[in-house]
């Protein structure tokens, strides 16, 4: 089996976002291994939360420490928006049906949907969002809109969730190196980019 990195992420958890330029990093360091994404599901269906006063303090504070922390940009007009639920079931099955449709091309999706909620101010749970998001990635809007409306996509998207949970994933972002019968946990939590690629290089001398 060829060697790969696993990403467990979900593209609405800011500390995602913030970790996005450190696995950047790592996937210029280390063009030779493929990143698979697993969506963890950080708020899907029945745990999404109305973006109420409680929710909106909460993101507040995470959002200025993910800030701080990693130098990402923050469109904050996010927190004003009224009737907004929080959920990232719909941001997660837009990235399977890219899995589907272009492998090649999920993390530069997951990577845009990342962008256009954090970064553009732009509500990711809309299919018509996710479909523009992915035009710009360069697939095709038809096709796209078509694998959004796949009757198995939920249940495909769930197995993620189940997949993370089999492999003790209990935060996000988690990064793990896959070769095969041997699984190494790299970082569990936000990391910047040489911190993670000084994780790497340590997870290779034990390997």
């Amino acid at each position: 089996m060829k060697p790969n990195l696993i990403y467990v992420a979900d593209t609405m958890c800011s500390w995602c976002w913030g970790f996005q330029p450190a696995l950047t990093a790592l996937c210029q360091a280390h063009p030779e291994l493929p990143v698979r994404i697993i969506n963890g599901g950080l708020r899907p269906g029945s745990a999404a939360q109305t973006l109420d006063a409680s929710l909106r303090g909460y993101l507040t504070q995470a959002w200025r420490s993910v800030e701080a922390a990693s130098g990402q940009p923050f469109d904050w007009t996010v927190l004003d928006w009224t009737d907004f639920r929080y959920d990232t079931d719909p941001a997660a099955r837009a990235v399977v049906a890219v899995r589907r449709l272009e492998p090649t091309r999920e993390l530069d999706y997951f990577r845009a949907l990342q962008a256009a909620f954090y970064a553009q101010g732009r509500d990711i749970t809309r299919v018509t969002v996710q479909v523009e998001v992915a035009e710009a990635c360069g697939l095709d809007a038809t096709q796209m809109n078509a694998a959004l409306g796949a009757p198995d996509l939920g249940l495909v998207t769930r197995s993620d969730y189940l997949e993370a949970r089999s492999l003790g994933v209990q935060g996000f972002p988690t990064l793990l190196l896959d070769r095969g019968e041997d699984l190494r946990g790299i970082c569990a939590g936000f990391k910047t980019s040489d911190g993670l690629l000084s994780a790497f290089e340590a997870v290779l001398e034990h390997a």
